[in-house]
C-alpha cells in the first residue's frame, strides 16, 4: 500500500508517461519477484510454524535467503532490461523500480508469520518501505527525476535486506547466507514450485506487459488500475499470511482441519463480494486522489476491475488457507499455472478486442476457472476426509 503514497505526486510532476513508466516497472518487478522467492512463500509459513527449536527456524531463514539470492542475482537484470524495453520514456526509471520490487522476492513476510512475530514484518519491511516511498516523494517534490525516486527505492530494498538477515540469521551467522552447494539443491528442489508460482503469477503481473505490446493506447489507464490492483492483493495477502501459522495447527486433527478449511473458503469468497462492492462505490474517488482527476472509469469498467481484484485475492487466500493444509500444493503449483496461460491469452485476445474491458475481463476469466478449480478439489478433499475419519 505504501506505493499508493507517492502516485499523486507522479502523476500531477511526470503523467500519464511517468506512473506508466513505474507501473511497467513494478509489474516486471513483482513477477520476478515471485520467481526469486521460489516455493518458499507456499511452504516456509508452515515449516517455521511447526518447528519447535531456534536453530531449526534460523537454518529455515539461511536457506531460503542463500538460495533466493543466488536467483536474483540471475533474475534481475532480466527485468531491468524488460522493463526498459516495454515503455517509451524515463526508461532508467522503469528499470530500476523494477529491481526494487524484484527484491521484494527476499522477503521474510511468511516466516515472521510462521514463527508469529508479526511486529519484525512492521519494523523491517512496512517502515522502511513507506519511509523510502516518503523519501522519494520529497525528492521528486523538490525537483528530482524520476530516475531518483526509483534510486531511492532500490537503497531501501539493501536496507530491508539488512535488516532481515539480522532478525533472522543473526549477526553470528552472517557468513553463512551466501549460497553454498546445498542452497543450489534448495533450488532444484523447490524448482518446480518456483517455476509453476512464476507461470501462476504470470496472470496477475503480466497484465502491463501484454497489454503494452497488444495495445498501447491502453497502457496509462491499464497500469494506473494494475498498481492498485497490487496494492490491494498485497493488503489482502497479509490477512492469509498471518493465519497460515493457525492453518498449519489446525490441520493437526481431522475434525478442526476440516472446520478451518471451510470458514477459510466462505471468508475468502465473502471478503471477495465486500470488496467488488467498495471498489465501485469508491473507485473513482480513489482513482482521482492518486491520479489528480486524469483517471475515470464507467460504471462497467469498475465493475470488470473489481472482479479481476476480487477474484486474484480471493485465488491466493484459498490457496494458502485451505490447499496448503489439504497438503495439496501440487494441485495449487499446477491450476495456477494453467489458469495463468488462460489469463494471459485472454488479457491479449481482451486488450486487442476490447480495449481495457476486454483487458481486465481477460485476465479475471482465467482466476475465475482457477476458484472453481480449487473449490471443486477442497470439497473432494474434505469428503475424503471425513469418510477417512469415519472409519476409525
Amino acid at each position: 500500500m505504501s506505493a499508493l503514497v507517492v502516485l499523486p505526486i507522479v502523476s500531477s510532476r511526470f503523467g500519464a508517461d511517468g506512473w506508466s513508466a513505474l507501473g511497467v516497472g513494478q509489474a516486471v518487478g513483482a513477477l520476478a519477484g515471485v520467481a526469486i522467492a521460489l516455493a518458499w512463500p507456499i511452504v516456509g509459513a508452515q515449516l517455521t510454524a511447526v518447528s519447535t527449536r531456534k536453530d531449526e527456524q534460523i537454518e529455515i531463514a539461511r536457506s531460503s535467503f542463500s538460495s533466493r539470492f543466488g536467483v536474483l542475482v540471475v533474475i534481475a537484470p532480466v527485468a531491468v532490461l524488460i522493463s526498459m524495453m516495454i515503455v517509451p520514456n524515463y526508461q532508467i526509471s522503469a528499470g530500476m523500480y523494477s529491481v526494487f520490487f524484484a527484491a521484494n522476492g527476499l522477503t521474510f513476510s511468511w516466516y515472521y508469520a510462521g514463527s508469529e512475530q508479526p511486529f519484525l514484518l512492521l519494523r523491517n519491511e512496512a517502515i522502511p518501505r513507506l519511509i523510502g516511498y516518503l523519501a522519494g516523494a520529497g525528492i521528486i517534490i523538490a525537483g528530482g527525476a524520476l530516475w531518483c525516486f526509483s534510486a531511492c527505492m532500490v537503497a531501501v530494498s539493501i536496507v530491508i535486506i539488512i535488516l532481515n538477515v539480522s532478525s533472522t540469521v543473526g549477526i553470528s551467522h552472517v557468513r553463512t547466507i551466501l549460497p553454498n552447494r546445498e542452497d543450489f539443491k534448495v533450488v532444484r528442489r523447490q524448482s518446480f514450485g518456483g517455476i509453476s508460482r512464476t507461470i501462476g503469477a504470470l496472470g496477475m503481473y503480466s497484465g502491463a506487459v501484454v497489454v503494452g505490446i497488444a495495445n498501447p493506447a491502453v497502457l496509462p489507464l491499464y497500469t494506473a488500475t494494475d498498481q492498485l490492483q497490487r496494492a490491494v492483493v498485497n493488503l489482502g495477502s497479509a490477512g492469509p499470511q498471518a493465519l497460515a501459522g493457525w492453518a498449519g495447527r489446525r490441520s493437526r486433527s481431522q475434525f478442526t482441519l476440516v472446520v478451518a478449511v471451510r470458514n477459510a473458503w466462505a471468508i475468502s469468497f465473502a471478503m471477495a463480494l465486500l470488496l467488488i462492492c467498495g471498489w465501485v462505490l469508491a473507485g473513482n474517488l480513489v482513482l482521482t486522489l492518486l491520479f489528480s482527476g486524469k483517471v475515470e472509469l464507467t460504471l462497467l469498467e469498475l465493475f470488470c476491475s473489481g472482479i479481476c481484484f476480487a477474484v486474484i485475492c480471493s485465488s491466493q487466500s484459498v490457496a494458502l488457507l485451505c490447499m496448503v493444509p489439504l497438503k495439496l500444493q501440487r494441485v495449487v503449483y499446477l491450476a495456477s499455472a494453467v489458469c495463468a496461460v488462460l489469463s494471459v491469452i485472454g488479457a491479449l485476445f481482451g486488450a486487442v478486442f476490447w480495449d481495457y474491458i476486454g483487458a481486465v475481463s481477460g485476465l479475471s476469466s482465467g482466476f475465475v476457472v482457477l476458484l472453481i478449480w480449487y473449490s471443486v478439489v477442497i470439497f473432494l478433499s474434505i469428503r475424503s476426509v471425513r469418510r477417512e475419519g469415519a472409519k476409525t
